[in-house]
C-alpha cells in the first residue's frame, strides 16, 4: 500500500508540476494578477521545491529495503556527481536575471 500512495504522489506532484509550467496556465495567472508574474517562476520552484518535502518523508520514512543502493566507488561517483551539479546550480543561478 505504501508504494500506491507513493506513486501517487509522485503523480500527482508531476501534474501540479506541468499544470503550473504551462503557457495557459501562466498567461491565465497574468491576466488575473499582473503584477505577480515578475515573481512567477520563483514562487514556482518554490512551491515545487516544498512539495517535494511530503514526497521525500514518504521515500526516506519507510522501514522498506531499497529497490537499489549506491555503495562503493559507485556511491563515491554518485555523491560527487551530486555535489558537482550543486555548484554548478549555484554558480549559474547567480547570473539568472528574475526580471
Amino acid at each position: 500500500m505504501a508504494e500506491v500512495l507513493l506513486a501517487l504522489a509522485w503523480f500527482a506532484y508531476f501534474a501540479l508540476h506541468s499544470l503550473l509550467a504551462d503557457t495557459r496556465t501562466k498567461q491565465r495567472v497574468e491576466q488575473r494578477w499582473p503584477g505577480f508574474m515578475p515573481g512567477y517562476r520563483l514562487a514556482y520552484n518554490v512551491l515545487a521545491l516544498l512539495l517535494l518535502i511530503p514526497i521525500l518523508v514518504l521515500v526516506y520514512g519507510s522501514d522498506r529495503d531499497w529497490l537499489w543502493q549506491w555503495t562503493g566507488a559507485t556511491a563515491w561517483l554518485a555523491n560527487g556527481l551530486t555535489t558537482a551539479s550543486l555548484v554548478l546550480f549555484l554558480t549559474v543561478s547567480r547570473a539568472y536575471a528574475m526580471d
